[in-house]
């Protein structure tokens, strides 16, 4: 790997905002994020594997940190923009494989980066990422709501819950379906939603 090449993506990562459409007290960068849901990803992987799953925890880890890289190409496009429509989905798509092989090639690592950002939420430790991800916007709705009063992040805590309905349902599909950790976290996270909302969650 070129340093120059992975300095200039860490730089990217670091220097990009997410929620673009939102007002943040305290704003969040996309490689702040990417960390929390490393973090939190091994956290909970870790605690899987206690429970006797197995989970893969280097390729969950790899999973994870290179899950939203494309948003050095795209920036953070907000979900109604990004999810408009077909036509509008694909032609993104296009562009973020073309420039992830790309990434992936200046890297000198052939497809390993393209391979593990394309699968980041397939499979069973692709779905302990999209949890994570998904726990990583309850947490900044909660601490934009409770620690900094800014009610302008209430509306996600209110999507966050169908996302989180809908994971009850994706685990099914996984080997954690019958797994009452990831199902008690999923709860709390949607609590921790209700609560945020009316701002009874300290």
């Amino acid at each position: 790997m070129n340093l120059k090449t992975g300095f200039d993506i860490l730089m990217k990562m670091s220097s990009l905002q997410r929620y673009s459409q939102t007002y943040l007290i305290k704003p969040e960068s996309v490689l702040e994020h990417t960390g929390f849901v490393v973090l939190l990803s091994n956290m909970i992987g870790l605690k899987l594997i206690e429970q006797g799953y197995a989970v893969d925890i280097g390729l969950l880890l790899s999973k994870a940190a290179v899950h939203d890289m494309d948003e050095i190409i795209t920036g953070d496009i907000p979900r109604p923009t990004k999810y408009y429509n077909r036509g509008i989905r694909e032609a993104i798509q296009e562009i973020e494989n073309a420039n992830m092989r790309l990434i992936s090639k200046h890297l000198d690592l052939g497809d390993v980066i393209y391979n593990h950002w394309a699968e980041a939420k397939d499979n069973d430790e692709g779905f302990i990422v999209a949890i994570s991800d998904t726990l990583a916007v309850v947490y900044k709705s909660w601490q934009e709501v409770q620690m900094y009063g800014n009610k302008a992040m209430r509306e996600h805590s209110i999507n966050l819950i169908g996302n989180l309905d809908a994971k009850l349902i994706d685990v099914q599909q996984t080997m954690f379906k019958n797994s009452y950790y990831i199902h008690d976290l999923i709860h709390e996270a949607i609590e921790i939603c209700n609560k945020t909302q009316t701002g009874e969650y300290k």
